[in-house]
């Protein structure tokens, strides 16, 4: 799987992206266009982008210069899967920043590596089989990437 998000200029591994670059170069598309919106809108929109995709979120804002989002949901085998991405000084680009460097750093079969037991097998909830914990890892990278590719569209 090609591992390419460029956060800035809208290029993604899908033909998505290039319509998206070809529209921002033609000024179809803003890359200002979070400017009206107020963080807490930003955060709003974050969240039923999240939702819409199946996940489960939390915001701490008691801090305006850094705002901790975690994002949650239950793999298809039924594993407790989540992350952490944070906004630094209301600004939802370096959101969308960290969240793709955490999926360009995720590795499916060392997350799967975590999950298995002494004896050869999933712990703590995980799949029995080990290529049932390593398929539910790579669906896990897929989900991650399907939400940052929705608050590319959304923000970028």
């Amino acid at each position: 799987m090609e591992r390419q998000l460029q956060v800035l200029d809208g290029t993604l591994p899908c033909p998505q992206s290039q319509d998206m670059a070809v529209a921002r170069e033609s000024g179809e598309v803003s890359p200002q266009k979070t400017m009206s919106m107020t963080t807490q809108e930003q955060i709003r929109k974050v969240t039923d982008i999240a939702q819409e995709k199946g996940w489960s979120i939390s915001v701490e804002d008691e801090n305006k210069t850094s705002i901790q989002f975690e994002f949650q949901r239950y793999t298809k085998y039924g594993q407790d899967f989540n992350f952490n991405a944070d906004m630094q000084d209301e600004d939802i680009n370096t959101l969308i920043a960290g969240m793709k460097r955490y999926y360009e750093d995720f590795d499916p079969g060392y997350e799967a590596y975590l999950w298995i037991g002494d004896d050869g097998h999933g712990r703590n909830g995980a799949p029995y089989h080990i290529k049932d914990i390593v398929s539910d890892m790579e669906e896990a990278e897929e989900q991650i990437y399907e939400l940052l590719q929705a608050l590319e569209v959304e923000f970028i």
